[in-house]
């Protein structure tokens, strides 16, 4: 539907880290000989095929258990407990899905928390275990309230009946993803456009042009506005 699509445009934002900076600042860390084109369609080709294998893990499991698909977070935590309950082994194959997972979500925190890491080095000349450790723990203090927003904090309500997980999420996802993605494109296909051309061949910087100034930018304002309304 026209709804899973927008859904999945959404998701992008997410799954390539596009328009917090991620991808900027491991840019950063490239030399001149880099082919910026290819790698980045390497890094979109495995996260599609990740996601899909992700997707033909769990969602025919939900369905032969006769389990609600549409759980959202509770997918992870709720329905794929009580799949591995039913399975053979079922308590190796969870062991082996947590911990998959919980190296996942290190292995994004330290993506995200090295935008931080990397200003408070290079602009204020901080050392790197002191930056690293103090930008851990603001962003740990900064969570804690979506965490507890599905424990302790469950009935505090905001914004239309808003957990401060939802509007944490509403403000990310339908918010500042999509308009840094949109400041990004403006950097890219007209401020920086000069060296940006050059990460393709001649004949493709045509094309290169035509994406970033003007079908990406149509698509991420469909996921804002779709968001916001």
């Amino acid at each position: 539907t026209f709804s899973a699509l927008l859904q999945a445009m959404g998701f992008t934002f997410f799954s390539l880290c596009v328009g917090c900076g991620c991808m900027m600042t491991y840019g950063s860390y490239l030399d001149d000989k880099t082919n910026v084109l290819r790698s980045c369609s390497w890094i979109a080709f495995l996260s599609v095929i990740a996601s899909i294998m992700g997707g033909l893990m769990i969602m025919p499991s939900v369905f032969a258990f006769g389990l609600d698909p549409t759980a959202g977070p509770g997918l992870t935590f709720i329905t794929m407990p009580a799949v591995f309950a039913q399975m053979p082994m079922g308590q190796l194959f969870a062991v082996m899905f947590y911990l998959c997972l919980a190296v996942a979500a290190i292995t994004s925190s330290v993506s995200m928390i090295e935008i931080l890491v990397s200003y408070l080095v290079d602009e204020q000349k901080m050392s790197r275990p002191k930056a690293s450790v103090l930008s851990t723990i603001a962003l740990a203090v900064v969570g804690i309230l979506p965490c507890l927003s599905f424990g302790l904090l469950s009935d505090v309500k905001m914004f239309n009946g808003r957990t401060f997980f939802d509007v944490f999420d509403f403000f990310t996802s339908n918010l500042s993803l999509p308009l840094g993605g949109l400041v990004i494109l403006y950097l890219a296909g007209y401020t920086c456009w000069d060296r940006v051309k050059n990460t393709a061949p001649e004949k493709w910087q045509w094309l290169l042009k035509l994406m970033l100034r003007v079908f990406s930018p149509i698509l991420v304002l469909v996921v804002l506005i779709s968001g916001l309304i």
